[in-house]
């Protein structure tokens, strides 16, 4: 799964258990100064399993 830096504590304590206890592949993107992400990154993060 993908997420971004700022999202709610909640999901990403969330993301991170799935990840700890059912080996979940969870990328956390950056944000820049205005809260967006790049769409380049977003693109390099993407998989066929995302």
């Amino acid at each position: 799964m993908i997420t971004q830096a700022t999202e709610h504590p909640a999901v990403l304590e969330t993301c991170r258990a799935l990840e700890r206890l059912h080996g979940a592949r969870v990328t956390v993107l950056p944000v820049d100064g205005n809260g967006l992400i790049a769409p380049a990154a977003l693109a390099a993060a993407l998989t066929e399993e995302t």
